[in-house]
């Protein structure tokens, strides 16, 4: 295993490591998940250096939904409302991701592991905990489409504002700019 200050990883053949991203401006913080959530409170599983890494943080931050956890996970919603659970979040971090659920409406877990054998093989060794996790570490930025409802290629093409954005640090990827703004803005996603 190849262990950094914060993640550790298993090398799979097919999988590239990525670089920390750096120069992410902060933004609008997605509903119920901010820029000073304690991360140290939603550990307790299997995969806390993964939660301790910033890139993963931020990149969570900017992908996560929380009304629209929420609201498809009716079991979620009713242990918040009952005080197990602060958040969708914690529940996402702590079962929620491994459970195939899905963090916003763009993302559809199996469209991805389907799509990226070379991914589905590294979640099935343990390089990865979920697609999704791959998808946040480095799935988006190498432009990897995160369901059949999202192109990345094509959203860049028709948008080079947000290729812009994206070169200048602005934004990590072209699905994090769709999530935060380009959906709200009534941009083609495919």
């Amino acid at each position: 295993p190849t262990t950094g200050a914060y993640y550790q990883t298993t090398p799979v053949t097919g999988v590239t490591p990525t670089t920390p991203v750096t120069g992410v401006n902060p933004t609008t913080p997605v509903t119920g998940v901010t820029s000073t959530t304690n991360w140290d409170n939603l550990t307790g599983t299997h995969w806390d250096d993964v939660l301790k890494n910033p890139q993963y943080q931020q990149n969570l931050t900017e992908m996560f939904d929380e009304e629209y956890y929420r609201n498809t996970n009716p079991d979620v919603n009713s242990a918040i409302s009952q005080g197990t659970l602060s958040s969708g979040l914690q529940q996402y971090i702590k079962s929620g991701e491994t459970e195939g659920r899905s963090p916003n409406q763009f993302y559809d877990e199996s469209y991805y592991l389907n799509t990226n054998p070379d991914v589905a093989n590294a979640v099935q060794a343990g390089a990865f905990n979920s697609g999704f996790e791959h998808f946040i570490m480095s799935g988006a930025e190498e432009g990897r489409n995160p369901s059949s409802q999202f192109n990345t290629g094509a959203y860049l093409t028709q948008n080079p504002d947000v290729a812009q954005a994206i070169n200048s640090g602005a934004f990590a990827s072209a699905f994090s700019h769709y999530t935060q703004y380009g959906h709200l803005e009534g941009r083609i996603a495919y």
